[in-house]
């Protein structure tokens, strides 16, 4: 997805401020964003982790962009990767936390899909779901 490689290239050069990318996401690119998710990060995990962390880097909480996020995380039906794992935890976590989001206590079906899911007994001794 070439908004992450833009991402990547606007937090190495900070010439601007990160409103200005913001709003070039917003008011250019989150269409395509939204049309384009089936085919480019639906079935692409480092896909959908690299573009949570740009979006993360970049403090671009989108509810829209975000709902689809989790929506995407929480019908995986397998996620192969530790790391991609306890990122998609910790921020579903953080968002259902924080009284400020969008998401406060909102996420707590998606959060425990995920456990039903893919907290397997593989995982169990190298995460820690409860403590994150």
């Amino acid at each position: 997805m070439d908004v992450i490689e833009l991402c990547k290239a606007f937090r190495d050069n900070r010439t601007h401020h990160r409103d200005h990318l913001k709003n070039i996401i917003t008011n250019n690119l989150k269409q395509m964003i939204l049309k384009n998710w089936k085919d480019e990060v639906e079935f692409n995990q480092r896909t959908l982790y690299n573009f949570m962390i740009e979006l993360e880097n970049l403090e671009y909480f989108d509810k829209q962009i975000w709902e689809l996020v989790f929506e995407t995380i929480s019908h995986k039906k397998r996620i192969n990767n530790i790391t991609y794992f306890t990122y998609f935890h910790k921020m579903m976590e953080q968002f259902n936390s924080d009284p400020k989001s969008a998401f406060f206590k909102k996420l707590d079906q998606n959060i425990q899909k995920l456990k039903e899911r893919h907290y397997t007994v593989n995982r169990q001794w190298r995460y820690d779901f409860n403590e994150g």
